[in-house]
């Protein structure tokens, strides 16, 4: 049942995004989300997943007219808060070595002993490039830092329109843990 729930999970929500009303389909993505939830945390003791299973079930109590609002803005916070609490446990557990270029050069190259298949990096010389470059090591920290710690929270407050840029970013960010760090992490932190 994992299996199926995990390989399903990413094209399951794919076919939510196309048909957003059909309640069916979000209670469907609720429960795989679950149980692909309880498998993974309880095999890997990952907190990646339950911002989803709360986005998930956020959508199913709020489905009806008028409610979708409220889903969107729970699901806005949601996201934000945990991008936010993300940046500071960086920070706050890493401190100044986590902000530092060796600690994902180190993260890189450790990630880069896996195959693919392993959940290893898409794209491995890409992967080695930037393990192997202090500032574009550099580059890829700040960003990350900034984007979790400064931009993600100001969602709340920029008007509507530039909230597009926000989806940019994340999946620049994901795009980018999928090339260098691993596909699986990347891709399954972009439904989020």
């Amino acid at each position: 049942t994992y299996s199926i729930c995990a390989y399903s999970l990413i094209p399951l929500l794919f076919v939510a995004a196309m048909h957003p009303l059909n309640w069916a389909v979000r209670i469907a993505v609720a429960v795989v989300a679950s149980v692909f939830h309880v498998g993974e945390s309880s095999r890997t003791t990952s907190h990646r997943d339950y911002l989803m299973v709360y986005n998930s079930w956020g959508l199913v109590i709020s489905h009806g007219e008028g409610h979708d609002n409220l889903a969107q803005a729970l699901g806005l916070g949601f996201c934000l808060a945990y991008i936010f609490g993300s940046g500071l446990a960086k920070l706050y557990i890493g401190g100044s070595e986590w902000a530092s270029p060796g600690t994902l050069q180190t993260i890189l190259s450790t990630f880069a002993k896996k195959a693919s298949t392993e959940g290893g990096p898409i794209l491995r010389p890409l992967n080695h490039i930037v393990a192997g470059n202090v500032f574009l090591a550099c580059a890829c920290t700040c960003f990350t830092l900034f984007f979790e710690c400064v931009a993600a929270p100001l969602a709340f407050v920029v008007p509507d329109h530039y909230r597009i840029l926000y989806c940019y970013g994340m999946l620049l960010l994901h795009i980018g843990i999928a090339a260098l760090q691993s596909g699986a992490i990347g891709a399954f932190f972009l439904p989020c």
